[in-house]
């Protein structure tokens, strides 16, 4: 190109832009005439560290609000993206509707899914998964990164405990100017969520950043205490605040009164282990009998939202995550509460 204009061009070097028509190149290929066979030396990409399955909206409310519904969209559209985005990649799914999406982190997976749901799509998005390699000698072995976090000196208390709690070694700190720096070695297991937590703990004062170290193994009984117990609707319809009153006692609730829930889908985050079923649809009753409450004024704390890159850390094995242009809302995988229940007490039977 000469300034906007197009030109033909026999030859390009290095830092021209160009156009190619007949071939197919991607980002690190080498494009050269047929005598010359040598690549051109690249940077090596860092592998992907989890996996997220992105498939057709199922619940009871879809097709209410996108307008591209179908798995081959949904595919296409990824397939597009992944031309351009060399540090994702995709691969098929046990699910012939759905598709693996592999990336760096829950970060770049959650741009990903904000950018789609702009774009009109509706769908739905299972709990990432860490990416794990069987070594030579049978053992299995996660991705672990270098984690360094900028942060002011009387918060760096905060990081290091946080990191501690996700099993994080601290390999370095030092002071840089007003400012100090930690270094740690931590797995990406660990890391789901690390980002937003710390964000709120120092005030927006911290910058993290984190690149993929080595492959090494990792105690999954350590991270049992890092999900949370949800509260989970037993019902169908629009939620009520007389109902959300009683509900606020047990938790934080996700949603406000006049909202469309339906069974299965999480409402809020239990104070107590365990997830609890409770019925946010249940209206007052009405009576010719007047009571001294019955005039009072329902009185509830905001909802708590999240980002899909906040709710995509907080999921838990058995929940996904919907996704539509106007709505994010987690649910369980299984939405019936009975067939739960039995999912739950045969896998307990298998595992003993």
């Amino acid at each position: 190109m000469e300034g906007l204009k197009r030109v033909d061009v026999e030859r390009a070097f290095a830092g021209e832009i160009v156009s190619l028509a007949g071939c197919e190149g991607g980002v690190g290929h080498t494009v050269c005439s047929p005598e010359r066979q040598d690549p051109v030396a690249t940077l090596p990409i860092s592998p992907p560290v989890i996996s997220m399955t992105f498939g057709p909206n199922d619940s009871p409310l879809q097709g209410q609000e996108g307008t591209k519904l179908t798995s081959s969209l949904i595919k296409d559209r990824l397939r597009k993206e992944v031309e351009n985005n060399v540090t994702l990649s995709l691969r098929p799914s046990a699910d012939s509707e759905s598709i693996d999406v592999q990336g760096r982190g829950e970060l770049q997976i959650g741009i990903l899914v904000e950018t789609l749901r702009r774009e009109g799509f509706e769908m739905v998005v299972s709990p990432p998964r860490v990416l794990a390699v069987t070594g030579e000698d049978g053992v299995s072995r996660e991705p672990f990164e270098e984690v360094v976090v900028d942060v002011d000196p009387d918060l760096q208390g905060v990081v290091i405990e946080s990191m501690s709690n996700r099993k994080g070694t601290l390999l370095e700190f030092k002071d840089i100017g007003n400012r100090s720096r930690l270094i740690f070695h931590a797995p990406s297991r660990g890391l789901m969520g690390f980002r937003h937590e710390i964000t709120n703990a120092t005030r927006g004062n911290a910058t993290v950043n984190s690149i993929f170290s080595h492959y090494d193994t990792v105690n999954l009984s350590s991270f049992s205490g890092l999900k949370k117990a949800k509260l989970v609707s037993m019902e169908s319809g629009k939620t009520t605040g007389y109902a959300l009153t009683a509900v606020e006692e047990r938790g934080v609730l996700f949603v406000g009164v006049g909202e469309d829930v339906y069974e299965g889908m999480v409402i809020g985050e239990n104070s107590k282990a365990g997830d609890l079923d409770v019925n946010p649809c249940k209206a007052k009753r009405l009576t010719n009998m007047r009571t001294t409450g019955a005039e009072e004024k329902v009185a509830l704390s905001p909802p708590k939202r999240m980002t899909v890159e906040e709710v995509i850390a907080y999921m838990n094995d058995d929940e996904v995550l919907e996704i539509t242009p106007k709505s994010v809302r987690l649910r369980k995988r299984i939405l019936d509460s009975n067939a739960r229940a039995r999912y739950a007490k045969s896998s307990k039977l298998q595992s003993k």
